[in-house]
């Protein structure tokens, strides 16, 4: 499930918020909104549910399944699986 404009315009002020406050460096930023797009659309998929309606509960069965077998070999799940979309053509 592709994840709406607002969404991304969420994501997109809490990095600008980041780098403002903190000065955390172009990487980090990438990596946070990356990591925060993936939970967005599983949690989209999972509990049909955008990122301001996210309850503790969510992000950790999230997180359990990043923590299953295949993190656990040190493998960390494509983002596409976790949320349930496939980017096969």
């Amino acid at each position: 499930m592709s994840l709406n404009d607002a969404q991304l315009a969420l994501i997109e002020a809490f990095a600008d918020a980041l780098w403002l406050e903190r000065g955390l460096s172009r990487n980090t930023l990438s990596a946070y909104q990356s990591d925060l797009r993936a939970f967005a659309g599983w949690l989209a998929t999972n509990r049909r549910r955008d990122l301001p309606q996210a309850e503790r509960a969510d992000l950790l069965d999230y997180l359990a399944v990043l923590a299953a077998p295949d993190a656990a070999r040190g493998r960390r799940p494509d983002p596409c699986l976790v949320c349930g979309s496939s980017t096969a053509t």
